[in-house]
């Protein structure tokens, strides 16, 4: 398991936070059991992002760490949700 640092604690809260606005807007119940699956959701991902270091061929290097690319992603599926709320209404 990854470290709780700054970076995790804040992916963990930003998923949660909106997948618990998608969720309850649905009228479906949000517990602390889905935020502990959130959590180690987001533990999954790091683990799996710092096991193995990428091809040196790969097409499109990265220079961020995995903490900031995981980042970047829930922020683009945090964007994706307020649209789609958007359109809903």
């Amino acid at each position: 398991m990854p470290a709780d640092n700054f970076h995790t604690a804040r992916a963990k809260s930003l998923l949660a936070h909106y997948l618990k606005f998608g969720v309850t807007a649905l009228g479906v119940h949000w517990d602390s059991d889905n935020t502990a699956e959130v959590n180690e959701i987001i533990d999954s991902i790091i683990d799996a992002s710092t096991a193995a270091s990428p091809s040196p061929s790969s097409a499109t290097p990265s220079t961020d760490d995995p903490i900031t690319r995981i980042a970047d992603a829930l922020e683009r599926i945090a964007d994706a949700q307020e649209a789609l709320a958007r359109a809903a209404f």
